[in-house]
């Protein structure tokens, strides 16, 4: 990160855009780290208070899957260092929640990290990361959702 801050700091704004941003932590982390996150996207309305009152960035209450290169191109500035960041839904990857979901609940959201790297390729930030549950690592959409970003030519590293 203190190579980012230096670039920063000599030209370029580094501007973020937060998928799936719930409450916002993520958001909060890369504000402290000087990042200038311009928008968080979630459909849990209920999440709106607290991201918006602990960021002071805007909420917008939309599935990341009806978002376009145009939605997210608007919000950054034409010479800024893009950011896409984003933490998919968990849920179809917990080791808890798979004993208490059904198949089919599971498959409807496990389209959004697909979503995700949808809006990579159409957007092509300079930067993309994404956080998740340790079980990610072994699903076909987490596998499909790396070739995305190395088709891309993005230098992919990920760990648990």
């Amino acid at each position: 990160m203190s190579s980012l801050k230096q670039r920063k700091n000599h030209s370029q704004q580094i501007v973020a855009v937060d998928l799936f941003c719930g409450i916002g932590a993520l958001t909060h982390g890369l504000t402290q780290a000087g990042i200038n996150v311009v928008a968080g996207y979630d459909i849990d309305e209920s999440c709106r208070f607290g991201y918006e009152y602990n960021n002071k960035v805007p909420f917008l209450a939309r599935s990341v899957a009806s978002l376009g290169r145009a939605d997210l191109e608007q919000l950054y500035p034409s010479d800024s260092i893009k950011v896409l960041v984003g933490c998919a839904p968990c849920q179809p990857f917990s080791s808890h929640a798979n004993k208490i979901k059904s198949k089919s609940e599971e498959d409807q959201r496990w389209g959004l990290l697909d979503a995700f790297g949808r809006l990579v390729d159409e957007v092509r930030p300079d930067f993309v990361s994404m956080e998740n549950v340790p079980n990610l690592k072994n699903q076909d959409v987490f596998s499909r959702f790396v070739a995305t970003l190395e088709r891309l030519k993005y230098k992919v590293h990920f760990q648990v």
